[in-house]
């Protein structure tokens, strides 16, 4: 799989991941590290955040990005690269659902 610019990741590699939430309402800028799944597939583990602030940038709610979960996916404008789709939950007793996570396709190579 591949960043944003098209830079292949390899297991080990540090990652600058940015997405919102709740329909942008909250920003996560994020480190996290390539790593192998247990299927042989890449899952992204969050490090730390790329900068501190408690008001502005998040941590996350997940804390491994991973196609199994549903929570990293293959950018579908730009095929081969990673992305962080939309995410929902749902409250079935009260019935309401949320968007938990805004698409984004900002995945970048931090180099060495």
């Amino acid at each position: 799989m591949k960043d944003m610019n098209g830079a292949e990741l390899k297991k080990g590699d540090m990652v600058n991941v940015f997405y919102t939430s709740h329909e942008g309402e909250y920003n996560h800028d994020l480190v996290c590290e390539v790593k192998q799944g247990i299927f042989g597939d890449i899952q992204l583990k969050f490090e730390r955040l790329l900068w501190e602030s408690e008001a502005h940038n998040q941590n996350p709610t997940e804390s491994i990005f991973c196609i199994e979960y549903g929570t990293l996916c293959e950018d579908y404008k730009n095929r081969g690269a990673l992305a962080i789709p939309d995410t929902w939950n749902e409250n079935h007793f009260h019935r309401n659902r949320w968007k938990s996570m805004d698409y984004s396709s900002y995945i970048l190579k931090i180099d060495d």
